[in-house]
C-alpha cells in the first residue's frame, strides 16, 4: 500500500533478506546504532514490529516498535540520507502511533539524541512532548537522550492527534 504521506513508498513487514539493506542505513545515520544481528533478533523475537519501506526495490527507511497495553516503544525509525524530506519518517512515525492507539496503549514513547533537530522537530510536529533526559545514553558517542512521550488517550487518530 502507496502511504499517502509518502508516494511512491510501499510500506510492509520487514524480512530477513531486508537486514543487509536496513543495517547500511542505519550505520550511514547512526554512529553507534544497531547491528545486523540486533535487527535479525528483532525478527526472531516475534513480539515486535519491524516494518521497512521500499520503492523500486530499495529500501528506503524503516520502523521499529513494541506495544503493550500501557505504552507503545519507539526502538529505531531512519530514513536512509537520499529519501528524506518525502514524507517517509512522517508516515512511518504516522504507521507506529495508528497501530499503538489500535493496540489500546495509553502513552507513546521513544528516546532521541539530543542534538537530532530533525528527529525533535518530526517528534514534536506529531504531538510528542519531552518528558526528560538521559545522560550518556548513547555509548558510541557519550550524547544525551531525551525521552519523550505522546499521550494516547482521548486523541483523535492521525500523527499528533
Amino acid at each position: 500500500m502507496t502511504p499517502e504521506g509518502a508516494p511512491g513508498f510501499i510500506i510492509r513487514p520487514a524480512a530477513r533478506e531486508d537486514v543487509p539493506s536496513v543495517a547500511a542505513i542505519e550505520s550511514r545515520v547512526f554512529v553507534g546504532g544497531w547491528s545486523p544481528v540486533m535487527f535479525e533478533m528483532e525478527l526472531e523475537a516475534g513480539d515486535g514490529y519491524f516494518l521497512v519501506a521500499e520503492t523500486g526495490g530499495v529500501i528506503a527507511g524503516y520502523v521499529v516498535y513494541r506495544l503493550n497495553p500501557e505504552e507503545a516503544w519507539l526502538l529505531e525509525l531512519a530514513v536512509s540520507p537520499e529519501f528524506r524530506r518525502k514524507g517517509l519518517g512522517r508516515e512511518l512515525l504516522r504507521r507506529f502511533i495508528s497501530a499503538a492507539r489500535e493496540s489500546g496503549a495509553r502513552q507513546a514513547i521513544l528516546e532521541v539524541r539530543t542534538g537530532s533537530a530533525p528527529a525533535i522537530s518530526l517528534y514534536e510536529n506529531a504531538g510528542f512532548q519531552r518528558m526528560g533526559m538521559r545522560r550518556n545514553y548513547y555509548s558510541a558517542t557519550g550524547e544525551d537522550a531525551y525521552v519523550m512521550g505522546l499521550n494516547l488517550v482521548g486523541q483523535a487518530a492521525g500523527v499528533g492527534g
